[in-house]
């Protein structure tokens, strides 16, 4: 066993030195290191020009002006704006922040929803934007969010947080770890001790439930059609780093290394089980689908700028994302500006792209913003 883990961690490596010294699109076409951070400012004002609805201050669903909600692509939405103000370092996008907060609870009316996962994305989104303003209420709307997320905890399958409130007998990882996400984060701001509670014994259950010890992979679900079948056949990049982020909020607020050590081993089997041709993310659809590998990016950027995360390791987290991001720019976006990018970030796109797609191109290019690679 211990011979198969060198193995495999040499395999990571390998593969990820390989995508990262070579540009498989058109190795005369490099991206410069000091543009990325204004192609992140390209992609994000190409998100407003494109899906900002200035009379009611929410995303469109589509670059073809459909209004209909979609409540979890929009707290995305909100992180974005987040991210931007992050990377500018300034107030530039407080208003927006202020105007989409007022916008999504008319266009929801409230910000309660049926989906406990939906809820959780924009606690934790919400409470980014507090962090990022010092406006309360941002803060107040993400603990009455959590306040509602605890009614979806019940016995069933042994405990978790259900995925939503007319099928309470199915729990699902993306329920209950962006649940886990939003419970550290608000113990680390308010020392209230009830929000790690349910972020331990959130985590203690997902552990537990849904994810293969050997490796690392995180399956999504038991419950849906069965009392207690697993969905193991189900394996997306989303639940992969939602996963590993739980992990590092877990540990950050325990210092239980064995939490470190799960975030790590699902990421180095994140990137390679996921990853297709040009040793890029897999094409997982439009649609809902469409956001999966920008959240596994968000939380695979998160764990590389990590202190306790090795700078070896960390370097070859943060190669993988920028090999995604030069083969986005060069091969998945629009040829012309305000761009689009493909759900397929190898292939150019075309014609109507929904919004969650939009914003997996937009994290990606937001997260390899800033990246410097260290020599050894």
């Amino acid at each position: 066993m211990p011979q198969l883990k060198k193995t495999f961690h040499f395999f990571i490596i390998l593969i990820l030195s390989f995508c990262c010294s070579k540009d498989p699109v058109n190795n005369n076409n490099k991206q410069n290191s000091n543009s990325y951070s204004e192609n992140a400012e390209s992609a994000f004002q190409s998100l407003i020009t494109l899906y900002w609805n200035d009379n009611n201050h929410i995303f469109y669903s589509t670059n073809y002006k459909n209004e209909n909600l979609n409540y979890w692509w929009q707290a995305h939405g909100l992180n974005a704006i987040v991210d931007a103000s992050i990377r500018v370092k300034n107030d530039k996008y407080f208003k927006m922040i202020s105007d989409f907060y007022n916008g999504i609870g008319i266009a929801n009316d409230g910000f309660i929803n049926d989906f406990y996962d939906d809820m959780a994305w924009m606690g934790i989104a919400l409470l980014r934007a507090y962090e990022q303003t010092n406006i309360n209420k941002y803060l107040d709307t993400s603990t009455q969010l959590w306040d509602n997320i605890t009614t979806g905890w019940n016995e069933n399958n042994g405990g978790g947080i259900a995925w939503n409130k007319h099928q309470l007998t199915y729990k699902n990882t993306p329920s209950n770890a962006t649940t886990a996400i939003l419970s550290f984060r608000l113990y680390a701001i308010t020392k209230d001790k009830k929000y790690f509670d349910l972020g331990e014994k959130t985590m203690n259950w997902l552990y537990d439930t849904l994810v293969d010890k050997s490796s690392g992979m995180v399956w999504d679900g038991i419950g849906r059609t069965e009392a207690n079948l697993i969905d193991d056949n189900w394996l997306f990049t989303y639940n992969q780093g939602i996963f590993l982020g739980a992990c590092i909020e877990f540990y950050n607020t325990s210092q239980k290394e064995i939490w470190r050590e799960r975030a790590i081993k699902t990421a180095d089997n994140a990137i390679i089980a996921f990853t297709g041709h040009f040793n890029v993310l897999k094409d997982e659809g439009k649609g809902d689908g469409g956001l999966f590998k920008g959240i596994l990016i968000r939380y695979l950027k998160y764990l590389s700028d990590q202190p306790f995360l090795d700078k070896a390791k960390s370097d070859v987290y943060k190669a993988f994302i920028k090999n995604n991001s030069e083969v986005l720019w060069k091969a998945g976006k629009s040829a012309s500006y305000p761009y689009t990018f493909n759900h397929d970030w190898t292939k150019n796109p075309a014609g109507e792209i929904d919004l969650s797609v939009q914003l997996s191109g937009v994290f990606l290019l937001e997260a390899c913003s800033g990246i410097e690679i260290k020599k050894h």
